[in-house]
C-alpha cells in the first residue's frame, strides 16, 4: 500500500501526543498495515544520549540521574512541562536528521513520539510542500 495525497506519495507519517495517549499503538498499527518501518523518538533519544554527555548537552540528559517518581511528585505541572519541552527541543536536531534521511533516501516510514512538537514539525511540512512545488529546500 502506498498512501497518497493529491497524487503525491506520503513519505513520513508523524504520530505525536502525550504519554500514554495511544500514539505507539496507532503508529505500530499504521506501520504494520503499510508494511513500513516504525521510528520511535525514544530510541533516537537513547542514541543521542549515548554519544553526548550531561556536560555537553545538559537538556538531553535532564532525566539521566533523577528518580522519576520523586521528580514528578516534587515539581509543579508548569515545571514538568517546561523541563519536557526543553528536553524535546534539545533532541529535535537528531529527530529531524532521521526524518530527513527517510525523506531523502528511503521513503515511507511512520515516526512516533511525544517529542514531536508541533512548533518543530510544522515548518518541516511547510518546507517539504514548498520543495515539491519547486520553491525551495529549507528543511
Amino acid at each position: 500500500m502506498n498512501p497518497t495525497k493529491e497524487g503525491q506519495p506520503v513519505q513520513v507519517m508523524l504520530v505525536g501526543g502525550a504519554p500514554l495517549s495511544g500514539k505507539t499503538t496507532v503508529a505500530q498499527d499504521l506501520a504494520r498495515l503499510l508494511g513500513v518501518p516504525l521510528i520511535q523518538t525514544d530510541i533516537i533519544g537513547e542514541a543521542a544520549r549515548a554519544v553526548t554527555s550531561p556536560a555537553s548537552h545538559p537538556d538531553l540528559h535532564a532525566y539521566s540521574f533523577t528518580d522519576y517518581e520523586q521528580y514528578y511528585v516534587s515539581h509543579s505541572p508548569e515545571v514538568l512541562l517546561a523541563d519536557a519541552v526543553r528536553a524535546h527541543r534539545a533532541l529535535w536536531p537528531a529527530i529531524k536528521a532521521v526524518i530527513r534521511c527517510r525523506l531523502d533516501l528511503e521513503g515511507l516510514a511512520v515516526t512516533e513520539g511525544w517529542t514531536l512538537l508541533l512548533e518543530r514539525v510544522a515548518p518541516m511540512a511547510e518546507a517539504r510542500t514548498r520543495n515539491r512545488l519547486g520553491l525551495d529546500w529549507s528543511l
